[in-house]
C-alpha cells in the first residue's frame, strides 16, 4: 500500500517539475504585462513630454522706457502761488540824446589833428537847459590797457555851457565797444546806464560826441511782468 502511495507521489512530483520547466512554457501565449493593472511593459517606448514655453509678451511689447529716478522734492506746501509785479523799467533819469554817440572829426582841438582822440558833449535837463556839476566817468579798455577818467560837466565851455571833454589818446586807435561812459550826480548816484561806444583809426572820426538829456519819468513806459513766488 505504501509502495503505491510513494509511486503516485513520485509521478506527481516529476509531472510538476516538467510543467514548471522553461521549455514547457509557451511564451507566445503569455499575457503581456502591460495588460496587468499597475505593471508597466518593459518594451513600451519611453514617454516624451513636450513642454511649450510661451512668452507672456513679445520683446516689442515690453516697455523698454528707462526708469528715471525722480528727484526728491521738499515737503509740499499748501500756500498758493502768488504773482508779484516787478518794475523792470526803472529808467535812469538821463539817457543819450538821440543820434549820439556819434564819431566825427576833431574840431575841438584842431591844432592836434590826428594826434588826439577823445570824447565830449553836454548835459541838458527837461527844459533843454544845460546842467553843470554832473560827474562824467569814462572806463573800459583801449588797446589792451585799462581806461579810467573823471570829468565834470561845465568844464569845457568850447562845447557849450555844460560841456565836458575827456582825452582818450594822443593818436587814433580802433576799438569796438570796449569803452563806456556814465553820468553821476555829486552824491555818486548813477544818472545813466553804461553807454558803450567804439573808436576809429581815422582822422575824420577821432572825436566822439555824446550829449545827455533828462528823461520825463511820466512818459517812460512801464513794463510789468509776473514773478512766481511761493
Amino acid at each position: 500500500m505504501w509502495i503505491r502511495t510513494a509511486s503516485i507521489l513520485l509521478f506527481f512530483t516529476m509531472g510538476l517539475s516538467a510543467c514548471l520547466s522553461p521549455s514547457s512554457i509557451d511564451l507566445g501565449d503569455s499575457v503581456p504585462t502591460s495588460s496587468i493593472p499597475g505593471v508597466a511593459s518593459a518594451t513600451a517606448p519611453p514617454t516624451t513630454i513636450a513642454i511649450s514655453l510661451t512668452p507672456s509678451a513679445s520683446p516689442s511689447e515690453i516697455d523698454q522706457t528707462p526708469m528715471v529716478p525722480q528727484a526728491q522734492s521738499g515737503p509740499a506746501t499748501s500756500q498758493p502761488l502768488k504773482a508779484k509785479s516787478i518794475n523792470l523799467t526803472s529808467y535812469p533819469p538821463y539817457r543819450p540824446q538821440p543820434g549820439t554817440p556819434v564819431a566825427m572829426a576833431n574840431f575841438i582841438q584842431p591844432a592836434a589833428g590826428c594826434n588826439w582822440m577823445g570824447i565830449g558833449g553836454q548835459a541838458f535837463n527837461l527844459s533843454g537847459q544845460p546842467v553843470n556839476m554832473l560827474v562824467v566817468e569814462v572806463g573800459g579798455t583801449l588797446s589792451g590797457s585799462d581806461v579810467f577818467h573823471l570829468e565834470l560837466t561845465g568844464n569845457e565851455p568850447n562845447l557849450g555851457p555844460a560841456g565836458f571833454l575827456v582825452t582818450l589818446s594822443d593818436h587814433t586807435i580802433a576799438s569796438s565797444a570796449s569803452l563806456w561812459i556814465l553820468l553821476y550826480d555829486l552824491a555818486g548816484q548813477p544818472l545813466t546806464n553804461k553807454i558803450f561806444f567804439s573808436t576809429y583809426q581815422d582822422c575824420t572820426r577821432n572825436f566822439i560826441l555824446v550829449n545827455f538829456v533828462e528823461v520825463n519819468a511820466n512818459l517812460v513806459p512801464q513794463i510789468r511782468l509776473p514773478v512766481i513766488m511761493r
